[in-house]
């Protein structure tokens, strides 16, 4: 919305933390604590994470277990269980 462009350091690509909207479970949905690995990229490697808080609009927070780089809105956030699909979202 407003056109910006914000410039920073490779550092500061890294999260810690994801958020995803409009989820589309597959199998039953994941509860806090609930922990599975998340891809953010087609040829990403997917990274452990756990469920830190769900919101009523659906949203759903999770904390990585190491950091990930470019964590970035508008991207898809899909949860897998080993090879199981869980289910997946857009990042926020």
């Amino acid at each position: 919305e407003e056109r910006a462009v914000i410039i920073g350091t490779a550092p500061e690509l890294f999260s810690h933390r994801a958020a995803i909207e409009d989820v589309n479970w597959l199998a039953g949905p994941l509860g806090v604590g609930g922990e599975c690995e998340l891809q953010i990229r087609y040829r990403s490697r997917p990274v452990r994470a756990r469920v830190a808080s769900l919101r009523r609009n659906g949203r759903i927070e999770l904390e990585l277990a190491e950091p990930a780089k470019a964590v970035t809105p508008g991207q898809s956030g899909v949860m897998y269980d080993g090879e199981r699909l869980l289910g997946g979202g857009i990042l926020a």
